[in-house]
């Protein structure tokens, strides 16, 4: 977790044990998404493909639980924002809907991913310490947000923010919204490193805000970064995955970004589909080489 913003791991609300009829609910409309997101046999790696099934599976359970009535809870919709948010906090629900509003096209235009047809979700916690103590994590040293499964989650802005102009500059919501578009356009099929790249390249262009390891491109073995990022020191991590991002994007462009979702979202491997569309291998642009 980086202090500002948590990493997009696969953490899930508990999943209620709904009536017979709920449970066919939820099996059709996750018929229904699979058919729309086209994930199909055929075409693509089976293993892949098992793992693109179970991400929507996991994300379909998590925005059913995350937008299930409930004491305590309200919901404001616009367009293509949900905001589900404690009684009590509609002012910071309001902040955030506003403020996803407009941020979601800029993301967007950004990144050149395409906006869901699916409203993004967020859940607002009364504070940071709320939002931490949910998903287990230590509150003497909150989060502001996160997105996990679908859904993104962040504190009530009010609680931490004196006005929208802070809450704006620093907050969460773009960093957030740029995970949330890869996974969708991904369908769940790219590397943590990557995301977490993105994330703060979007944050840089949006809100001008980076971290204190942007600009310096730490040493990691490439096999580290893809199968043990959450064990390496933050800003080893973190300020890898920048580096790395930048690099690839300088070699293939703005337009380069969305073919790749296209590629991972069909079952390519992301480093056979990075290495082809990006025109390197992207171990090579670790620093030292191959990185391996």
């Amino acid at each position: 977790m980086i202090p500002r913003h948590a990493t997009s791991g696969p953490v899930l609300p508990t999943v209620p044990r709904w009536p017979s009829w709920r449970r066919l609910a939820a099996l059709g409309c996750l018929a229904l998404l699979l058919t729309a997101l086209g994930v199909a046999p055929g075409g693509a790696s089976p293993v892949v493909r098992a793992g693109q099934l179970a991400w929507v599976g996991r994300l379909t359970a998590a925005r059913v639980v995350a937008q299930w009535p409930r004491p305590g809870w309200e919901r404001l919709d616009a367009g293509r924002v949900r905001v589900v948010y404690r009684t009590g906090h509609r002012q910071g629900a309001e902040w955030v809907r506003d403020y996803a509003l407009e941020s979601l096209p800029r993301v967007a235009r950004m990144t050149g991913l395409p906006i869901p047809a699916q409203p993004v979700v967020f859940v607002v916690h009364a504070s940071p310490e709320e939002l931490a103590r949910t998903f287990g994590w230590d509150p003497r040293d909150p989060p502001l947000g996160l997105y996990a499964a679908g859904v993104i989650h962040v504190a009530d802005p009010r609680t931490w923010a004196s006005n929208r102009d802070t809450f704006a500059r620093l907050g969460p919501v773009p960093h957030e919204l740029a995970h949330w578009l890869l996974d969708w356009n991904t369908l769940g099929n790219y590397p943590a490193w990557f995301t977490e790249g993105l994330a703060q390249a979007v944050d840089r262009a949006v809100t001008g805000f980076t971290f204190g390891w942007a600009g310096t491109c730490p040493r990691v073995a490439w096999s580290d970064l893809n199968g043990a990022f959450a064990s390496l020191p933050t800003d080893q991590a973190y300020g890898a995955a920048l580096c790395l991002y930048d690099r690839l994007t300088e070699r293939g462009g703005g337009g380069a970004l969305p073919r790749l979702a296209e590629a991972l979202a069909a079952g390519e491997p992301f480093a056979v589909a990075a290495a082809r569309i990006y025109g390197v291998d992207p171990a090579r642009l670790l620093p030292g080489g191959s990185g391996r």
